[in-house]
């Protein structure tokens, strides 16, 4: 699983990953809340009912299918996209904080789940699969790509709201012009110089 999910971050990509990993993710979701809609195994058991079929088979096979796909993208490469996107003086403090949201949210769908499926029903499954439908239409629109892209790079990176840097890269342009990239990898900040250059000449217009 770390191999795979290595290869997926280093050829597929951050934020595709992130996106085909809800797309196909949710589709065993969908079947299980369909097949469990239709039979009823609960119902089924109560009444001592047992029946073996291919669908549920393939439900059984749709459950590992579905931890195989999460764990190999979501649950790899957002520790991957966590630890590069910050910068470096507050890494530690924002990595560790990432960290423990992931382990809250872990314990949080442990141990709701079984009150879920019990409660739910088939809903439980059809409840997981749209929050994977949503949280691939949220990688797809604010999650932009850094594969490739060094330190320097990423402060650029993120300092646009981030559909429109989704939108840049989308299209295949730079986030950022070259020479303002350039002007902040050596501490630059061309947007405040033309700020502070402005006042100037307005305090110079002023005076005459």
């Amino acid at each position: 699983m770390f191999t795979f999910t290595f290869i997926i971050v280093e050829r597929v990509g951050r934020r595709k990953g992130l996106v085909w990993g809800a797309a196909l993710g949710c589709i065993p979701m969908w079947y299980i809340g369909g097949y469990v809609m239709k039979s009823d195994p609960a119902a089924a058991a109560l009444r001592g009912a047992v029946n073996r079929d291919g669908w549920g088979y393939l439900a059984m096979v749709c459950v590992y299918v579905n931890a195989f796909i999460i764990c190999a993208t979501w649950q790899g490469i957002t520790w991957t996209y966590a630890s590069e996107i910050f910068p470096l003086d507050i890494r530690m403090l924002c990595v560790s904080l990432t960290t423990a949201d992931t382990w809250l949210g872990s314990f949080i769908i442990a141990r709701s789940t079984p009150y879920m499926i019990s409660d739910l029903s088939y809903g439980a499954y059809f409840f997981f699969a749209a929050i994977l439908v949503s949280m691939g239409v949220w990688a797809f629109f604010f999650v932009p790509e850094t594969k490739g892209i060094s330190l320097e790079e990423m402060d650029a990176l993120f300092l646009r709201p981030m559909h429109r840097a989704v939108w840049a890269q989308l299209r295949g342009r730079p986030v950022l012009p070259e020479e303002q990239v350039v002007a902040r990898t050596k501490g630059i900040d061309p947007v405040r110089d033309e700020k502070e250059l402005d006042v100037e000449r307005v305090k110079h217009v002023e005076r005459r």
